[in-house]
C-alpha cells in the first residue's frame, strides 16, 4: 500500500461514526480521570486560626472583648477564605474541559486524526525545548502560539458548521467567514494576537510582586486582545462591504432572492461570529494563564501560598486574592458640598469669588445666568481640590494637619458581617520613592492606626464591619503625620493630597471568574456594535472613507471615559472671569460626546477586571440593552441606505 493509499484511507477511518464514537469516549474517559486525579490529588486548605492575647486584651471591659474576639473571628474567616484558593482545582477543571471539547469538535468534524498528528508533531518539537533552561522560554512561546492556533482553527470549523444552514443569512455569513480566512489583513491581526498573547507571559518580571503582575497580564492581555480585535473588525466589517460593491461582486449576490435587510444582516451576522471566535481564543488564554500565575508565589512566600513565616497569608497575596481576583463593590469618599453643609458660608465664598472677578474685570456681569453657572462649577472644582488636600503643620505649633471623610452606602456589609477594605493613595510633590510620611487613621470605635506610607502607591488595610455605623456610614478621619509615644505630634514636612479616586472603600461580592464571563460579553457585545458601524459606513461610502468614519466613532467611544474625567477640571474662562470661545467650543463638542457614549464608557469592562471591581449583571444587561438598540437603529439605517442603492448601476469607481 503507497503512502497516498494509506492517507486515504486513514481519512476515511477519521470520518467514520464509529471512529468518532469511540474516540469521544475515550476523551470522556481520559478527562474523567484527569480530573479525578487532580481533585484528590491537589493541596488542601489550610485551617488559620489566628487569637488575641491577654496583654492585647488588658484594659478592655467585656464587651470591649467581646467585641474584640467577633471582629478577628470575621477577619481569620477572610483569611480563610483566601487561603481556600489553594487547593481551587479550576484551573485543571477549564483547561481539562476547555481541550476536551475542543478535541472532542475535531473528532466531529472528522479531524481526529490529523490533530493527532498534529499534536504528536508539537510535542516532538516543544517537550525537548522544555529539558533546557536556556530553550524553555521559547517553549512556552511555541507551544502557546500552537495552542491558540489550533483552537481558532477548531472554532471558525464550528463556526462554519452552525452556520451552514439553508438560509440566505446564514449563507451570507459563511461566506464572510471563508473570506477572513482568506484574507492577508486578517492573516496579520491573527498572527499578532497570537504571538502577542503568546509572549506576553514571557514579558512579566518575576522579581515583581505577583499582583502586578497579574494586573498587567489582565491588562495587556484582555485589553490589548481587544484592540487588536476591535481594529480587525472595524477594517474587515467595512472592506467586506466595500470591496464587494467595488469588484462587482455583490451584483451576482443581488441578482439572487436576497433582500437588503438579509444582505446586511447576514454581513454582521458573519462579522459577529469572527469576533466572537476571536475573543473566544484570547479570552480562555488570557484566563487559563491568569489562573497559572494565580498558583506562582507570592512575595514573602516560600510556595504557593506558603508565607515564610507559616501563619497566615502574606500581603501581596492578600490584595492580589481580595483587590485583584475580586468583584469588589467599590465606594468613593462623598464629595465636600459646602452649598449643603454651610450654605451662609458658600454663599459668602461665591459673593467674595465674583467681587475679586469684577475687580480685575469690570465687564463682568453676575447677573448672567451662565457666567454665574461656570462661576459656581469653578468655585466647587477648587473646593473639592483643597478638600483633598491635608496641610502640613505650621513648624513648632504642636498640632497635626488633620481631614475626615466619609463614605456612604455601606449597610449591606455591616448587616452580612463582612469585613471592608480601606484603600488609600498619597501624593506629595514629586513623590520622590525614596520617602515615607507617617499617616494616622481614626476609624469609629478603634483606636488610632499610624502607617508608615510610600507615596503615589496604593496601599490596603482591611476592618471589622464594625467601623460601620447604623446608617450605612464609614467615617475616618486621616492625620498628616503620627505621635510619638501616643502624646507628641510628630508631623510631615509638606501637605498631603488623595488624588480623585485614591480614597476608597469596598467589599467583596464574589469571586473574579463570573466578573470575567461578564467582561467577556460585554467586550463582544462592544465588537457587535462596532461591526455594525463599519457595515453602515461601508453601504454609502468608500472603503477609505468608511474605515476613517469607523475608526472615529470607535476612538470617540473609547476615549469618552477619559474626556468625562478631562471635563471635571477643565475652565474655559480665563483668569478674569471671560469665556475663552475656543474652549467653549471643546467643552460643548467634548460634552456631546461624553453624552454620546456615556453607556459604553461608564461599562469600564477591562479596566473593572484589572482593579477587582464588580461589573454586575444589572449593569451588564442595561449596557447590553442600550447597546443593541443603538446597534439596531443603526442596521435600519444600513438596510434603508442599501436598499436604496441603484447597484445595477454602479460602475465601481
Amino acid at each position: 500500500m503507497t503512502l497516498g493509499e494509506r492517507l486515504g484511507w486513514l481519512g476515511r477511518a477519521q470520518e467514520a461514526r464509529s471512529f468518532k464514537i469511540a474516540a469521544t469516549a475515550l476523551i470522556v474517559l481520559a478527562a474523567a480521570g484527569l480530573m479525578i486525579a487532580f481533585v484528590f490529588g491537589g493541596p488542601a486548605a489550610e485551617r488559620f486560626g489566628g487569637s488575641l492575647s491577654d496583654e492585647e486584651l488588658s484594659g478592655m471591659t467585656e464587651a470591649q472583648k467581646v467585641e474584640a474576639r467577633s471582629d478577628l473571628e470575621r477577619i481569620n474567616r477572610s483569611i480563610e477564605r483566601l487561603l481556600e484558593a489553594k487547593g481551587d482545582t479550576t484551573l485543571a477543571a477549564v483547561t481539562i474541559g476547555v481541550s476536551s471539547v475542543l478535541l472532542a469538535g475535531a473528532v466531529w468534524m472528522g479531524l481526529g486524526l490529523t490533530y493527532l498528528a498534529v499534536l504528536l508533531g508539537a510535542g516532538a518539537v516543544v517537550l525537548p525545548l522544555l529539558a533546557f533552561e536556556s530553550t524553555r522560554d521559547w517553549a512556552r512561546l511555541l507551544g502557546g502560539v500552537f495552542a491558540l492556533s489550533l483552537s481558532f482553527v477548531t472554532l471558525m470549523r464550528g463556526a462554519n458548521l452552525l452556520l451552514s444552514g439553508p438560509w440566505a443569512v446564514t449563507g451570507i455569513a459563511r461566506n464572510v467567514l471563508v473570506e477572513a480566512s482568506r484574507q492577508r489583513v486578517s492573516l496579520v491581526f491573527f498572527v499578532l494576537l497570537v504571538f502577542g498573547l503568546a509572549a506576553l507571559p514571557g514579558m512579566l518580571d518575576d522579581r515583581t510582586a505577583l499582583r502586578y503582575r497579574v494586573q498587567s497580564f489582565l491588562q495587556f492581555g484582555t485589553g490589548g486582545s481587544f484592540w487588536i480585535i476591535a481594529v480587525l473588525v472595524v477594517l474587515f466589517s467595512v472592506s467586506t462591504v466595500a470591496t464587494e460593491q467595488r469588484g462587482k461582486v455583490i451584483w451576482q449576490t443581488m441578482t439572487k432572492p436576497v433582500s437588503a435587510w438579509s444582505y446586511v444582516l447576514g454581513k454582521w451576522l458573519g462579522v459577529s461570529v469572527l469576533a466572537l471566535v476571536l475573543l473566544s481564543v484570547s479570552g480562555t488564554g488570557v484566563f487559563l494563564f491568569t489562573e497559572y500565575l494565580r498558583g506562582l508565589p507570592a512575595l514573602n512566600e516560600t510556595g504557593p501560598f506558603q508565607s515564610k513565616s507559616g501563619v497566615g497569608v502574606t500581603e501581596d497575596r492578600r490584595v492580589l486574592e481580595s483587590q485583584v481576583l475580586a468583584a469588589r463593590v467599590a465606594v468613593d469618599n462623598e464629595p465636600l458640598n459646602m452649598a449643603s453643609r454651610d450654605p451662609e458660608y458658600f454663599r459668602g465664598m461665591v459673593d467674595q469669588y465674583i467681587a475679586e472677578i469684577k475687580r480685575s474685570n469690570p465687564n463682568f456681569d453676575d447677573r448672567s445666568e451662565a457666567q454665574r453657572r461656570e462661576v459656581l462649577d469653578s468655585l466647587n472644582r477648587d473646593v473639592e481640590l483643597q478638600y483633598r488636600v491635608i496641610p502640613a503643620a505650621p513648624p513648632g505649633s504642636g498640632i497635626i494637619g488633620s481631614q475626615t471623610y466619609r463614605f456612604a452606602g455601606l449597610s449591606a456589609p455591616r448587616d452580612q458581617g463582612r469585613p471592608v477594605t480601606f484603600r488609600y493613595r498619597i501624593d506629595s510633590g514629586s513623590n520622590r520613592p525614596d520617602l515615607t510620611y507617617k499617616l494616622t487613621f481614626m476609624f469609629r470605635g478603634f483606636p488610632p492606626i499610624s502607617r508608615d506610607v510610600v507615596l503615589g502607591q496604593f496601599h490596603v488595610m482591611d476592618l471589622p464591619p464594625t467601623v460601620i455605623d447604623a446608617e450605612g456610614n464609614l467615617t475616618v478621619t486621616v492625620y498628616n503625620g503620627g505621635f510619638v509615644n501616643e502624646t507628641i505630634p510628630m508631623a510631615n514636612p509638606s501637605d498631603v493630597s488623595f488624588p480623585k479616586g485614591g480614597l476608597e472603600v469596598s467589599y467583596s461580592r464574589g469571586g473574579y471568574r463570573m466578573n470575567f464571563v461578564r467582561v467577556m460579553v460585554v467586550l463582544w457585545v462592544k465588537l457587535v456594535f462596532l461591526a455594525i458601524i463599519g457595515i453602515c459606513a461601508a453601504t454609502f461610502l468608500s472603503f477609505s472613507v468608511a474605515s476613517l468614519v469607523a475608526f472615529g466613532v470607535f476612538l470617540s467611544a473609547e476615549s469618552s471615559g477619559y474626556l468625562a474625567k478631562s471635563l471635571e477640571t477643565y475652565d474655559d474662562m480665563d483668569h478674569e472671569g471671560n469665556v475663552v470661545w475656543a474652549k467653549w467650543v471643546a467643552v460643548r463638542i467634548a460634552e456631546g460626546v461624553t453624552w454620546l457614549f456615556q453607556v459604553y464608557a461608564d461599562l469600564r469592562p477591562t479596566q473593572r477586571l484589572v482593579d477587582g471591581i464588580l461589573l454586575s449583571w444589572g449593569h451588564v444587561a442595561f449596557g447590553l440593552v442600550v447597546l443593541a438598540a443603538a446597534s439596531g437603529v443603526i442596521y435600519w439605517i444600513a438596510g434603508s441606505i442599501f436598499k436604496r442603492r441603484e447597484l445595477a448601476m454602479y460602475s465601481g469607481q
